[in-house]
């Protein structure tokens, strides 16, 4: 953000963008805070938000092809967006390696493993090694997600002091380790209530036409897990792809 700044680009944070419309040479983003102009406009929401706000967009040139935006809104009006709840641990724990316990970054919890209530736990330190470098000896910063799952006792609806608790619990037997062997050092609960796309059948044709759709608005950007999936690498190919399609 800074970076942008120092661009002489305006940032405008906590503000909701609540409708699109087009003006000669682009678009028009209404804001709870006034009215912006842009010549390209990138939407990266939530699959429900982002078809809501797309929904808005008026002016009889919307696209270069009158039309266009509704296939786009229409696929992504049918994503189900899931909430996810991360508590990311930093804790002290004498004897664990960075690669050990679960071998690698993380693990995966199965559905009927009934001993740990995470979904998954990613083992930060041990995925990237300048987090492991800007910690003290023998501390770990690890990552657990709840919810999504459906089950009327999910962990997820606890208060972030007792999922907190819960979390040091199932972190402990993931990593192999006796009762009360982590020190929590540090905790953050983070909530996000449309986190997650679930991949159901016919994502995949769904993302194709919505890519189509967009050949036919080369100044609209569909950017974020809604259409570029749950992780960092398709999130960051995804981004170049459309800077490249709306930007050359």
């Amino acid at each position: 953000m800074e970076r942008l700044r120092s661009l002489g680009v305006p940032v405008h944070t906590a503000t909701e963008a609540t409708g699109l419309a087009r003006r000669a040479g682009g678009w028009r983003v209404t804001t709870d805070a006034g009215s912006h102009d842009a010549e390209v406009v990138a939407v990266a929401l939530p699959a429900d938000r982002a078809a809501a706000l797309l929904g808005t967009a008026t002016g009889a040139e919307a696209t270069s092809r009158p039309g266009a935006l509704r296939p786009i809104t229409a696929h992504l009006g049918s994503f189900r967006p899931t909430a996810v709840t991360l508590v990311t641990l930093l804790v002290e724990a004498p004897g664990i390696g960075a690669g050990e316990a679960p071998v690698g970054s993380g693990v995966l919890v199965a559905p009927d493993v009934t001993r740990v209530r995470a979904k998954a736990m990613t083992h930060a330190s041990a995925k990237w090694a300048h987090v492991a470098a800007s910690l003290p000896p023998e501390n770990h910063l690890l990552r657990l997600s709840y919810g999504g799952r459906g089950q009327p006792d999910d962990p997820a609806h606890l208060a972030d002091d007792v999922l907190v608790d819960a979390a040091l619990a199932d972190a402990g037997r993931l990593l192999g380790q006796a009762p009360g062997t982590l020190t929590r050092r540090a905790s953050l609960v983070t909530r996000w209530h449309h986190g997650l796309v679930r991949p159901l059948v016919g994502r995949r044709a769904a993302l194709d036409a919505i890519d189509r759709a967009l050949t036919e608005v080369p100044d609209l950007a569909l950017l974020g897990g809604a259409v570029a999936g749950n992780g960092l690498l398709g999130v960051v190919t995804r981004s170049r792809t459309e800077a490249a399609r709306t930007l050359d």
